[in-house]
């Protein structure tokens, strides 16, 4: 029991004190459920919102707009979902961090492919004026 006890205040004090830093958020979110599933093991569990607690206060202000979206909601997200918001950001900004050239690049390509994701897959014509509207189907 003293040793479950022991644990239980190391590992609270490895969470409260835990900084993203320079870590990616995949690593950042992996040491955190790591942690959770110890307390876990040791029969005592975090909270859902515990759980997101420890997450958003080892952020950056990088990472505010995520914060500040999560503290609005009426309930905390699931860890699996604050950590796809949080990847979803973590991408958005090795963007902005690129040098110009590179975004120029990023944002020409993908307003040159806009809209063509779908209709190559399932469309039959091409493009190129194979609809024929209402009615005009094989049956003439």
């Amino acid at each position: 029991m003293s040793q479950t006890n022991a644990r239980y205040y190391q590992i609270k004090h490895e969470l409260s004190n835990m900084k993203k830093g320079s870590s990616t958020i995949s690593e950042y979110m992996d040491r955190i459920k790591m942690l959770s599933g110890e307390l876990s093991l040791i029969q005592y569990p975090l909270t859902t919102r515990d759980l997101v607690g420890c997450v958003l206060d080892g952020l950056d202000l990088d990472y505010d707009v995520v914060v500040n979206t999560v503290q609005a909601m009426c309930s905390p997200p699931s860890f699996e979902k604050l950590y796809s918001m949080l990847l979803n950001r973590e991408k958005h900004l090795e963007i902005y961090h690129q040098p110009q050239s590179d975004r120029e690049t990023n944002a020409l390509f993908v307003s040159n492919n806009r809209g063509h994701g779908r209709s190559n897959s399932r469309c039959r014509g091409n493009g190129r004026g194979s609809y024929r509207g209402r009615g005009t189907g094989r049956f003439l």
